[in-house]
């Protein structure tokens, strides 16, 4: 069994603040870890590619350790967001197994 966890590409939250920020792309707000974003089709489509069988997928919001660092308008629209639409929300989570 494999348990992955990944940034959600099109997490609501992030997409709301870079629309705002503008700017031609300078102003994304990316974490300087990140180097790569998923979503539900381009990590399902890897892993099928790599031989492994899908159990779940789901997703996980933004967490309550970066509230000290975001604007309660923004968690605002983000738990708008998710309530509507989960699959917006901060992450992905994948439970998956490898075929032999």
């Amino acid at each position: 069994m494999l348990l992955l966890t990944t940034v959600n590409a099109y997490c609501g939250f992030r997409m709301a603040q870079y629309a705002l920020r503008g700017r031609g792309g300078r102003q994304e707000p990316v974490h300087p870890d990140h180097v790569a974003y998923y979503s539900y089709a381009t990590l399902t489509g890897l892993l099928a590619r790599e031989r492994f069988a899908i159990d779940s997928v789901d997703f996980y919001d933004l967490g309550v350790e970066h509230w000290p660092y975001t604007r309660v308008h923004v968690r605002w629209v983000n738990d708008a967001l998710v309530t509507l639409w989960p699959h917006l929300a901060d992450g992905v989570v994948v439970c998956c197994r490898a075929v032999p």
